[in-house]
């Protein structure tokens, strides 16, 4: 059997672990969220589902969606935006679990989901491993 060298071993697990893998990930479930949003998947004229979709109707938030998972996939490239990207995102999945839980009835369970990503996206991209140009090279101010 032929074994992969520890150099390329080493550089797919870079990647792996890598914040544009989690962008990657991020993106692409902000892009489905989206189209889950846009005709055939839902009626725009249903019975709102949740609170936030008394505000606006579901290709409004499908395009909110999208949006934010594209910009995670910018992100990737255009490495000074990952704050940014990762913001909206997990801000985005809080929003929708606090509109979830508010809502009344079984919305805790799907916020739940929710949640699960907000935790998890918001504890990989604060552990501390951050790129160096992501990160301010000038001291803190002294108080």
């Amino acid at each position: 059997m032929i074994g992969i060298d520890p150099c390329t071993k080493a550089r797919w697990k870079r990647r792996l672990l890598s914040d544009e893998m989690g962008l990657f990930i991020l993106g692409v479930l902000g892009l489905a969220r989206g189209i889950s949003y846009f005709p055939p998947m839902v009626d725009p004229g249903r019975s709102p589902a949740h609170l936030l979709e008394h505000f606006f109707p579901p290709p409004v938030w499908g395009t909110l969606w999208m949006l934010a998972g594209i910009g995670c996939f910018v992100a990737m490239a255009w490495r000074r935006t990952q704050p940014l990207a990762v913001g909206v995102m997990v801000g985005m999945h809080f929003l929708w679990a606090v509109s979830f839980i508010f809502g009344g009835g079984r919305g805790w369970v799907t916020a739940i989901a929710y949640l699960a990503v907000f935790g998890l996206a918001f504890w990989a991209f604060a552990r501390g491993r951050r790129e160096p140009e992501l990160v301010p090279t000038f001291p803190p101010k002294e108080v």
